[in-house]
């Protein structure tokens, strides 16, 4: 788990060849993007 430079309380989890973008608001975790890794970080 590692967090998202330039965004406030956004995090990356790597799993296998994904990435798990998420959040975290008021202690619940969002989950706002799952892709593979070439991909997740694609505008």
């Amino acid at each position: 788990m590692k967090k998202l430079k330039g965004m406030d309380n956004c995090f990356r989890l790597r799993v296998n060849e994904y990435r798990i973008l998420y959040t975290i608001v008021d202690d619940v975790l969002l989950i706002v993007k799952i892709e593979p890794r070439g991909q997740v970080y694609k505008k």
